[in-house]
């Protein structure tokens, strides 16, 4: 069983309320008929459900390009779907792995994924 948990005692974060380095938001890009972008919202959605409400996680956007095809050339998307926090990406299908590790790196966390 997957588990994943906050190993708050380890954590050292330098984040103020109105840090501007922090990102704002979680975008997904995603399309109307694409079966992964569900899964992948999905679980971003599990996993920070599951993180410790003390700590500040950007709301999550998505973003349905469907509506706006442009913006597939315009944000340099090479796949759907698309998870961006802040510079960073993971493009298709992300494992929970993958998604923690972003997590972790964009907004300063330690998250602790077990498999």
């Amino acid at each position: 069983m997957n588990d994943i948990k906050n190993q708050s005692h380890h954590i050292t974060k330098k984040i103020i309320d109105n840090d501007a380095s922090l990102p704002a938001e979680i975008t997904v890009y995603t399309m109307k008929k694409c079966a992964f972008c569900d899964l992948a919202l999905q679980t971003l959605h599990e996993i920070t459900d599951r993180i410790n409400p003390t700590y500040q996680i950007p709301k999550i956007i998505e973003s349905c390009i469907d509506q706006s095809p442009e913006l597939i050339g315009q944000l340099d998307i090479s796949g759907i779907p698309t998870i961006e926090i802040g510079k960073s990406r993971l493009v298709g299908l992300p494992t929970k792995r993958e998604i923690v590790d972003l997590l972790n790196r964009e907004l300063f966390l330690n998250i602790v994924y077990n498999e």
